[in-house]
């Protein structure tokens, strides 16, 4: 049971942090902008600089003092790349989006994105015997 207990804890440490980016956000941008237009870039940059320090400080001090098992790898680190720069657009494209539709922007599209567009790829990419995936079809999408 403790594990399915950090399984939650992380779950709802995701669900307030996802949760919370935007209006804390949306506060940076007006605190860098003015109220007629808001800052989007020089707010982009600060999130990139805590995803830096998050991202990649904290690991490298995690593995120079823990380790890991595993190596580098050609397949690993095109993956890895492709998801931050999934991620950096994502979230480029959602703080740019200010404006008359900028209530509407976040809420809509990380709904309908994050389950539906995650649960396509991992389908698509992961297969399990005996379970029907996109793998195992062809893609209609």
């Amino acid at each position: 049971m403790p594990k399915f207990a950090i399984v939650l804890l992380f779950i709802a440490m995701t669900f307030l942090s996802w949760g919370v980016y935007g209006p804390v956000l949306h506060e940076g941008q007006y605190a860098m902008g003015s109220a007629e237009k808001p800052a989007s870039l020089r707010p982009l940059i600060c999130v990139g600089i805590a995803y830096f320090v998050i991202a990649v400080v904290v690991p490298v001090i995690f593995l120079k003092t823990k380790g890991e098992k595993g190596s580098w790898s050609f397949g690993g680190v095109a993956w890895s790349f492709a998801a931050g720069a999934a991620g950096a657009v994502g979230a480029e494209d959602s703080d740019r989006g200010t404006g008359a539709f900028e209530i509407y922007l976040r809420p809509v599209s990380e709904d309908l994105a994050l389950p539906d567009a995650g649960s396509i790829l991992t389908s698509s990419t992961h297969s399990v015997p005996g379970a029907r995936t996109f793998n195992s079809k062809r893609m209609l999408l």
